[in-house]
């Protein structure tokens, strides 16, 4: 992460564990579209069963949601759990965020989001306490969870889940929930818009990559199946509506970008998608 204070950057590393550690992060990037919404139902069932219990059973937990303000009309935040480590090489600082709704069938749908988030982390978390305990003495890693309020207009409320892992050369990744206020529901692009919106948005998004690499050297985008880069955006595209109604899709460091580009997002004018927004 930009911003992250680094303590590694004048350790040395191990030949053989670096390169172990920088094959499985590319491998990592590489099927990243793959595994990020791939979760077991027992997993989720897991999970599910933790952020529920977290609320009703922790006096501290009640007490922080009675006091966490009101995101528009239907939904809050809180921080759920707090994971912390520190050494010479290790360095996690974790924050589980669980959103909360106002209503019982609002909540059952916001559930479905906090046990997905209780996934992730706690796989993160377990990823990174077998490798501080096998590579013990040689390894070092940073793992950093944290989550903000993308959007929270009078439709939508959008939640941004931070995802940071540095191990030689560190990677972000943010997963952004985006709920219908109306209904209560997660909705994804399809849910919102129709038409050959796909086309429209992929088309202004290669526009604006070619135009910040030709205004600025220092903009580099992988554009076409040749360089394994953008071609389209997924059906489970992260995106967020900005202030102004505006549609942001977002993107992984290292998704349509090399790493010195970190998470890219692309604003897409509200006027161009006026025909496609579902009545």
């Amino acid at each position: 992460m930009n911003n992250h204070d680094n303590n590694y950057d004048n350790i040395t590393v191990p030949e053989n564990t670096e390169k172990l550690l920088m094959d499985s992060m590319d491998m990592a990037v590489r099927r990243k579209k793959q595994i990020k919404r791939r979760r077991t139902v027992s997993c989720l069932a897991a999970a599910l069963a933790v952020v529920i219990a977290v609320p009703n059973l922790s006096p501290t937990a009640a007490r922080a949601m009675e006091s966490v303000p009101v995101l528009g009309n239907l939904f809050s935040i809180l921080t759920v759990r707090d994971y912390q480590d520190e050494s010479d090489r290790y360095n996690a600082d974790v924050k589980i965020p669980y959103i909360s709704a106002s209503d019982e069938i609002s909540q059952e749908e916001a559930d479905k989001i906090n046990a997905e988030i209780e996934a992730t982390c706690t796989r993160l978390i377990d990823e990174y306490e077998t490798n501080k305990k096998e590579l013990a003495g040689e390894g070092y890693e940073d793992l950093v969870i944290k989550s903000e309020i993308a959007s929270d207009s009078k439709d939508f409320f959008t939640l941004k889940l931070i995802l940071y892992t540095g191990a030689g050369s560190g990677y972000q990744q943010d997963d952004y929930y985006t709920i219908d206020k109306k209904t209560g529901k997660q909705v994804l692009l399809g849910d919102i818009l129709s038409g050959n919106y796909i086309d429209t948005i992929n088309s202004e998004i290669i526009r604006q990559m070619k135009e910040q690499m030709k205004s600025d050297s220092s903009a580099v985008y992988f554009i076409g199946p040749d360089m394994d880069g953008f071609v389209s955006i997924s059906s489970d595209q992260d995106f967020y509506f900005d202030k102004d109604g505006n549609l942001v899709i977002c993107f992984d460091e290292y998704e349509v970008a090399p790493g010195s580009m970190g998470c890219v997002s692309f604003t897409i004018d509200r006027n161009m998608l006026d025909m496609n927004i579902r009545k």
